[in-house]
């Protein structure tokens, strides 16, 4: 081997190990990549979301056609259905806990039972705002469960005698010819119904009518029932994540930049303790945290996007800020170098994000990994700022989201400071 081809080899040894020694280097070449195939694979090659859509029923009618309703849709296998009262239904909707509910107003059943004549039973459906697509899945469910509710009680003896009578009586109205035709095609009918097979649960299926038995009036659920200001509504909320990620970022880069020269250790020097240079550090990240929801938030303002209490937004990002300013302190000690620091920032944050709202929707998670968001202060902040701009909750039902986000800066904050002092 020739001296120059000695040195090339030489050379990429050098660079091998190096990059061998350095766990950082050696998890986002290997480690990450696989790891984003493994999340992605499981989301949408999993099928989504495996576990039964949450829902409410909220049953104002006592008519057996409408509670005959609600069971059917309760041994849906695709549906998680707790009957609630209304208020208590909006609540869950505000909290983000329910998908969408559906509400049988009174008189819903004897308009099912009468279906087949004039205009079809009625039933609202209060959605999540953020979660169009569960509600769109659901609203083909109930719709389901409508027709074979109507089937069912058509085929029945009494309803379909106490039916045809009516429907009877309307044709001796008819004069002629249109009379005549149309109680033939009633005893037709009848005939055809008294020879429908029956399905599993005893009832029989007579496909085809009535044609439109269930009509379902669906709507978007904010603090009085109105629909979001906007499109932008929830889409302004993640930008404001992605707001407090970059200015976490850019406090990283200048941490690490005062470690690397040197302006920590001049720090040191000056007559300012510790805790003193740290909690400037730290109230000058919450700052411009801050600062940077303000910015999102202003700029949603020509987009219709304001918060229907200016308090509870401040608050809500005054909690996102404690948040992230702690896991801030513990990321700056997350390596020596820019590259590190950076690189382990990001290998956290984005599953947070993944797992917590603020890149995948939740709704196309699988059930599982859905349930672990709870762990992701990218969640909480989230809601905190949903609850501020349309979800319009209360104090009280605001409080949880602050608090998880309060306890979870203060421990991270000591965590990193902590760190910092052992380093130091």
């Amino acid at each position: 081997m020739t001296d120059p081809l000695r040195r090339a080899a030489a050379l990429v040894a050098k660079d091998l190990r190096l990059w061998a020694r350095s766990p950082a280097s050696v998890f986002f070449t290997l480690g990450w990549p696989l790891a984003i195939a493994f999340f992605f694979g499981l989301v949408f090659g999993g099928g989504g979301r495996q576990g039964p859509l949450p829902v409410a029923v909220v049953l104002e009618d006592a008519h057996p056609l409408a509670e005959r309703l609600v069971a059917s849709i309760e041994r849906h296998p695709a549906l998680a259905v707790r009957r609630l009262d209304r208020a208590a239904a909006e609540a869950e909707l505000r909290r983000g806990r329910i998908a969408a509910a559906a509400i049988l107003p009174p008189g819903f059943g004897a308009r099912l039972a009468q279906s087949f004549r004039g205009e079809p039973a009625t039933l609202r459906l209060l959605r999540d705002p953020a979660r169009t697509a569960e509600a769109l899945v659901l609203e083909g469910l109930l719709t389901e469960a409508g027709f074979r509710v109507a089937f069912a009680s058509l085929a029945e003896a009494g309803s379909r005698e106490e039916a045809l009578a009516a429907l009877r009586a309307g044709a001796r109205e008819l004069p002629g010819e249109p009379g005549l035709r149309l109680t033939e095609f009633l005893a037709a009918l009848e005939r055809l119904l008294s020879a429908l097979p029956a399905d599993a649960d005893g009832t029989a299926a007579a496909a085809g009518w009535p044609p439109r038995p269930l009509a379902i009036a669906t709507e978007a659920f904010s603090a009085e029932g109105r629909r979001p200001p906007s499109a932008f509504a929830v889409s302004f909320v993640q930008a404001m994540f992605w707001a407090l990620l970059g200015a976490m970022m850019s406090v990283l880069s200048e941490l690490v930049r005062e470690r690397i020269t040197g302006t920590w250790e001049r720090l040191r020097t000056t007559p300012a303790s510790v805790a003193e240079i740290l909690l400037g550090k730290g109230v000058a990240t919450m700052a411009l945290m801050i600062a940077a929801l303000g910015v999102v938030a202003l700029a949603g303002l020509p987009f219709g996007v304001r918060p229907e209490d200016p308090l509870k937004l401040l608050a809500a990002a005054a909690g996102g800020a404690i948040a992230f300013t702690g896991l801030t302190l513990v990321f700056g000690t997350a390596g020596e170098s820019m590259q590190a620091v950076h690189g382990t920032t990001w290998a956290v944050m984005l599953p947070l994000a993944m797992v917590g709202g603020g890149m995948v929707p939740l709704m196309l998670l699988p059930e599982w990994l859905a349930g672990i968001s709870d762990l992701s202060p990218v969640k909480w902040t989230i809601l905190a700022l949903e609850g501020a701009y349309w979800r319009g909750l209360g104090w009280s039902e605001l409080a949880p989201a602050l608090g998880v986000l309060l306890l979870f800066g203060v421990a991270t904050a000591g965590l990193g400071i902590v760190r910092i002092l052992r380093r130091s």
